[in-house]
Order: structure tokens, then C-alpha cells, then sequence
């Protein structure tokens, strides 16, 4: 063999090694490249996660979640509870702080352990501190009886606490809702008045109206808007909500839609009779305003006064007594 053929062959397999070296290293920077690239990604992604998390409130970031493992401890209680009276009381609220059922059980519990924790500590504290007192030392024993039935009661009221709370919550949003809801048909009668479909006239309130009502008709559009039929969405607002008003309004909406009269009409009725209703609640409000005022003015007003008017009196007759005339 020559020797320009064994340069040649030389040459040649240069040539395949610097191929393969050039394909290997481009291959290999292209996977680093993919792998940076997915790290990247995955940073960001954590990034926006964080940034997610952090910007909820404190409670919803740990409390709710802590509720939720100490709800969980419940087993099949909590599921069988799911679908009673707390999920009702739950949505008629709005899910307040969006609370589940599970949290709201672990809420009860958390409150029966705390209150069962106020009367061990602080039951015999009590007992101690006023056994020291030498009037209340011959009462010690029904002290002591009285403690060991604070460790049922507390937490009984423990227990009951959060639903009374749960209670002024759904009170609160019927009162808006009751509040809003005249100025709300009113709109919706404008709306379709001025040509809009019915669905369209709501999608207007909801814009306008902001509050419990509105989010409650943003949840019925959303309905319609998945499938559902607008006698059934209305009808489960009425079912959910369980307001008087609300029921009268879906029955005469679903009464127009049935008769084939027109919804305005129906809804312009509808809207006097709600404003009639909200005058004769005010002026029952006004009516037992009187009642009310009783009791502060016994109590705290009434006293002042006697003291602002008799105490000069007092105080003359004690001088004159000291000076012998009486």
C-alpha cells in the first residue's frame, strides 16, 4: 500500500472522527440545553406557585388547611354530614372564608378542645382563687361541683359556638340579599324593556349590583350557561338560598315563562310587591324601635339622670345634717 493511500485513509477516518465528535457534542449540549431549559420551567412554575400561595390570606394559607386534617380526624361522620344541615347552613352563607364542610367540622372540634382546655386550666385556678376569698371559703364544694360541670357545658358551648356564629352569617347575607333585590328586578325590567333577552338583563345586574344577590345570579348564568335549563338554575337559587323573596320571584318567572306572558310585565309586579314588602318591614322596624329604646334608658340613661339631679340635693341634705338642722 502506498503511501498516499495510507494518508488517504488516514484523512478519511479524521474526518468520520470529527463527524461523529461534532454530532456528539452538539447532541449532548442540545439534552443540557433541554435539561436547563426544564429547570428553568420548573422554577418558574414553583415561582408562580409561591407567589400563588402567598398571596392568600393568612387564614386560607394555614388555618383552613389545618382545619381540614383536623376535620379529616372525623372519618365517616364528617362524610355523613356532608350532605346535611352544615352543608346547607354552608352554602346559604356563601361558603364564608371558602369553607368546606371537613373545615368547618375541624373548626367545631378545635373549639370543643379549646374550651375543654379553658375549664382544666382555668377551672381550678377559680376554684383556688376564690377559695381565698373568706366570704365564698364555705362555698368551695359547689365551686369544685360547678367546675366539674364546666368540663361538659364548655364544651358543649364549644361545639354549638361556631354554628350561632354560622347563623349571624347567613342572617347578614339575607339581609343584603332582601335589601338589593328590589333595585335588582328594577334593573332586569329596564333591561329587557329596553330590548335585551332576559338572560342578558341578568348578566347587566350582575354587573351593576355588586353583593351576595349578584353572586348568586352570576351562579345561575353560569348554569345556563353549562347546560342547564333557567327554570331548574332558578329554582335551585330558590332551593339553596331558602328566602320568601326569592321563592316568589322564581315562582312568578317560571309562571311567566309557562302562561307565555311577558317577563317584564311580570317582573314589574313582581318588583311593587317587593318594595311593598320592604316598607312594611321598615315600618315594623320603626314600630318596635320604642321597645328597644326601653331598656338602655332604664339601665344606663335614667340612672345618670337621677344622679345629675338628685346629687346636689343629696349633697345639701348631708351638710344640713352635719350642721344639726335635721
Amino acid at each position: 500500500m502506498s503511501v498516499a493511500m495510507v494518508l488517504l485513509v488516514l484523512l478519511w477516518m479524521g474526518v468520520i472522527a470529527a463527524v461523529v465528535v461534532a454530532l456528539t457534542s452538539g447532541s449532548a449540549e442540545r439534552l443540557m440545553r433541554r435539561r436547563l431549559d426544564g429547570i428553568s420551567v420548573l422554577q418558574d412554575e414553583v415561582a408562580a406557585f409561591e407567589e400563588s400561595e402567598l398571596s392568600q390570606p393568612f387564614a386560607q394559607r394555614t388555618i383552613l388547611p389545618f382545619l381540614e386534617k383536623f376535620g379529616d380526624r372525623l372519618g365517616d361522620s364528617a362524610d355523613k354530614m356532608r350532605g346535611g344541615q352544615i352543608a346547607e347552613m354552608l352554602e346559604q352563607a356563601g361558603y364564608p372564608w371558602g369553607m368546606s364542610v371537613t373545615q368547618f367540622l375541624g373548626l367545631k372540634l378545635a373549639f370543643v378542645v379549646v374550651f375543654l382546655g379553658i375549664a382544666v386550666v382555668g377551672g381550678p385556678f377559680v376554684v383556688y382563687a376564690l377559695g381565698k376569698v373568706p366570704a365564698l371559703a364555705t362555698m368551695v364544694a359547689k365551686l369544685r361541683l360547678l367546675m366539674t360541670a364546666s368540663f361538659f357545658m364548655l364544651p358543649m358551648v364549644g361545639f354549638i359556638f361556631p354554628n350561632m356564629v354560622l347563623g349571624r352569617l347567613i342572617k347578614g347575607r339575607h339581609k343584603r340579599m332582601k335589601k338589593s333585590l328590589p333595585d335588582t328586578v328594577d334593573l332586569l325590567v329596564l333591561s329587557m324593556e329596553a330590548g335585551m333577552g332576559f338572560d342578558g338583563a341578568v348578566g347587566e345586574a350582575v354587573k351593576a349590583i355588586k353583593g351576595p344577590l349578584s353572586d348568586e345570579f352570576a351562579r345561575v348564568l353560569a348554569e345556563v350557561a353549562h347546560g342547564k335549563g333557567r327554570s331548574l338554575a332558578f329554582r335551585a337559587l330558590a332551593s339553596r338560598t331558602k328566602m320568601a323573596e326569592l321563592s316568589l320571584l322564581v315562582a312568578a318567572i317560571d309562571q311567566a315563562e309557562k302562561m307565555g306572558v311577558g317577563l317584564a310585565s311580570a317582573l314589574r309586579a313582581q318588583a311593587a310587591e317587593l318594595r311593598e314588602r320592604r316598607m312594611m318591614e321598615t315600618r315594623e322596624r320603626a314600630a318596635k324601635l320604642p321597645v328597644k329604646m326601653m331598656f338602655p334608658l332604664v339601665l344606663f340613661i335614667f340612672p345618670a339622670l337621677f344622679v345629675v339631679i338628685l346629687g346636689p340635693a343629696v349633697v345639701q341634705m348631708k351638710e344640713l345634717m352635719d350642721q344639726g338642722v335635721f
